[in-house]
């Protein structure tokens, strides 16, 4: 098979794969008021927050996801395909009426750094989240995947347990979710909230779960069913001429506190690599600018391929015994929007 073959049945796979996989659903658990169609719903406020990240190629406005990318015999993740905006950020998991009335708070003003605002971002990243997890499992469960075909029945078995724990467990913080949201409760997530004075045209709405914190503590790190998993949510916004980045646990997690506790205690330029490290490795719904893109350079591109790659090792072939910081710091003052902005103009 040539490098042209190869790709066009991966991309036929993961095509198939995606099927498989479809659920849609709305997150809200008062499934008796949904109103309309279950909608691809914008886990990132589509006007305004991804439309600072566009850029004009071919004709079209776009924009740079991890997730999608071109494989070939001597890379996974040969380059990233910019993507349109419509479909940045969407998944199948609000109808209607609770994608408007849910979110109109944080849709139609301004940031406020009060627990409303914060509870509501952090809320929408967990649905998102939440949701693929749930794609992902269906996916592994039906004999029709076609990736499962090729792994061996010990790897599949594996991954798929890992799947049901945490499922199972993002099944009992949902149940508080509901009761939070419902009783408009904002008060019981726990987060942190930094607006970095500069513009980084780069968004994120995701649950993290890296392999340690900062210092070196293990963090989810486990097999045991008996110990539960603590969901760490991450929002990073580009607004006018600012960038907000949210970072939330759930009230009653001290393991995800103590987190938290860590990240606050950062320095300016670790806790900058440590949000960069969490969005290339961790989060699965993040995006950029072409400018970055742009920016990096050949070697950069081919860098950031890499550690895109390798995060797509840490659980399944790659072990880890410490944290480690990516060799990117996309939140670093090259990456500035105005900065790059200027220099590729000119």
């Amino acid at each position: 098979m040539d490098d042209n073959e190869f790709k066009i049945e991966f991309s036929k796979r993961r095509s198939q794969y995606n099927q498989v996989r479809l659920i849609k659903e709305c997150f809200y658990h008062r499934k008796e008021e949904c109103k309309g169609k279950i909608k691809q719903a914008h886990s990132i406020q589509q006007n305004k927050r991804l439309s600072i990240l566009t850029e004009n190629i071919d004709g079209n406005e776009k924009l740079y996801t991890f997730t999608s990318f071109e494989t070939s015999k001597n890379h996974f993740v040969e380059k990233l395909i910019p993507i349109g905006k419509g479909k940045a950020s969407t998944f199948l998991g609000f109808c209607d009426y609770h994608d408007s009335v849910l979110f109109s708070e944080i849709e139609n003003n301004e940031f406020k750094d009060n627990y409303e605002h914060r509870f509501l971002h952090s809320y929408r990243s967990f649905a998102h989240s939440y949701h693929r997890k749930m794609e992902e499992t269906k996916g592994n469960l039906s004999e029709d995947n076609p990736i499962k075909k090729d792994n061996t029945q010990e790897f599949n078995k594996t991954f798929l347990s890992g799947n049901l724990m945490a499922v199972n467990d993002l099944n009992k913080h949902k149940k508080l979710l509901d009761t939070w949201i419902e009783n408009k409760q904002y008060d019981e997530i726990d987060s942190l909230s930094y607006v970095l004075p500069e513009l980084y045209p780069i968004a994120c709405s995701s649950l993290i779960s890296p392999f340690f914190t900062p210092k070196g503590k293990p963090f989810n790190y486990h097999d045991n069913p008996n110990i539960p998993f603590s969901p760490i949510m991450l929002t990073v916004l580009p607004d006018f001429n600012q960038t907000i980045i949210i970072i939330s646990c759930f009230g009653n997690d001290n393991i995800g506190t103590e987190l938290l506790d860590e990240i606050d205690g950062l320095s300016n330029y670790h806790f900058r690599k440590f949000i960069s490290t969490m969005m290339l490795y961790f989060a699965e719904n993040t995006f950029f600018s072409p400018l970055i893109w742009q920016t990096l350079g050949k070697k950069g591109r081919r860098l950031l391929c890499d550690e895109y790659q390798k995060s797509i090792a840490y659980g399944m072939t790659k072990t880890l015994n410490k944290f480690e910081y990516s060799k990117l710091n996309l939140l670093a003052p090259q990456f500035e929007f105005k900065r790059m902005k200027k220099t590729i103009s000119s």
